[in-house]
């Protein structure tokens, strides 16, 4: 067995956050809890076998891959901790067999947010479930894409877990046991009580900022309408810090009726900027940057300081206007926003972009 395999660096993180496009591949989530530390793989070349360590959770995985010569294999090295009195191996009968879904479940474990179990699906077999069942569940199955790779969060169990998907993939459904949008952390919360939902296959950006404050994610729709942000000042001892207190985005969905989405902050803001995007000339958000850092005074508690957006019309901002600490932005894409996420708690601590390049 390999040894468990090194934590991400941080200047890599952006890597394996939610959705990002990497050599020709789509990341979808990951789903869970965003605790841990990132990791990824993505095979050069087909994924042939996963190792699964278990009891009542998931510990870790390990995937190997065959070379595309068929001989050399491949090895992730351990995503996980050293746990698990059990352990399984999925093995796929490549070039007949593909995997082409998974199901997750969640739950908590000696007081931290993990996967429960997972089950893996192929166009011969299915596999698992491996851990134990929890009525928080979600299934993805992937039409007429293939998964090369997988990536998440871990530290002694996993706690989410995502996929890489070849880019002819166009769409996906993901089907959701009714209680999987009790938990904001798993689900938007205008997300209630649907069976099912149909997603765009969207190709993330972010999230950019501290790892602090409560995850949220308004979703993917069609368009954003509206964004609204509070700016104000917070004085720390010969210093005045500009920061974004809260951010709000009107969205269109897909029946064009509008959602506004909740608050993601704080209403202490003594500064509102609104930008409303104008529809009829199809304007739409193709990009944003900022910058992000700590508040002097508050041993490195950091905040999203700078926030611009970019239309396919023009430039919004920046708001905040204190464009120090870390500098983030999205690349030139040709695609559109269509759903933001992020993290926040009495200021706005984190935010990522969902892109569609439909």
């Amino acid at each position: 067995m390999a040894s468990r395999a090194a934590a991400v660096p941080k200047n890599q993180s952006q890597m394996v956050k939610k959705g990002s496009v990497e050599e020709g591949c789509i990341s979808i989530g990951p789903w869970g809890r965003l605790r841990g530390e990132p990791w990824a793989y993505k095979a050069n070349g087909r994924i042939t076998r996963i190792t699964i360590r278990h009891g009542i959770v998931i510990d870790s995985l390990l995937f190997q891959a065959e070379n595309s010569d068929g001989l050399a294999l491949e090895s992730s090295g351990i995503f996980g901790g050293p746990g698990g009195h059990l352990s399984d191996e999925v093995c796929i009968d490549d070039p007949d067999e593909h995997l082409t879904a998974i199901k997750i479940t969640f739950g908590e474990f000696e007081g931290q947010p993990v996967v429960q179990s997972l089950s893996f699906r192929t166009n011969l077999n299915k596999y698992g479930p491996y851990g134990s069942k929890y009525e928080t569940s979600v299934s993805i199955p992937i039409e007429g894409g293939v998964i090369g790779g997988f990536h998440g969060r871990a530290g002694n169990y996993l706690s989410a877990i995502g996929i890489y998907v070849a880019p002819k993939i166009r769409s996906f459904r993901c089907d959701i046991d009714t209680n999987f949008c009790k938990g904001q952390e798993y689900a938007p919360s205008h997300l209630k009580t649907p069976s099912s939902m149909d997603l765009f296959v969207q190709r993330d950006t972010g999230p950019w900022g501290a790892q602090r404050g409560r995850h949220w994610d308004d979703g993917v729709f069609l368009g954003i309408k509206q964004v609204v942000l509070q700016t104000g000042c917070i004085v720390r001892s010969v210093n005045t810090n500009m920061v974004i207190y809260a951010i709000q985005f009107e969205n269109e969905r897909r029946d064009r009726e509008s959602f506004t989405s909740p608050w993601h902050g704080s209403n202490r803001g003594d500064q509102w900027h609104k930008i409303v995007l104008d529809s009829a000339a199809g304007e739409v958000i193709v990009g944003i940057e900022g910058f992000y850092g700590p508040i002097e005074g508050t041993e490195g508690f950091e905040v999203m300081t700078s926030i611009t957006i970019y239309t396919s019309r023009r430039k919004y901002g920046p708001y905040g206007e204190n464009e120090t600490g870390t500098h983030f932005s999205s690349r030139p894409s040709g695609g559109k926003a269509v759903g933001f996420f992020g993290r926040s708690g009495i200021y706005l601590n984190a935010i990522g972009v969902h892109m569609d390049y439909s």
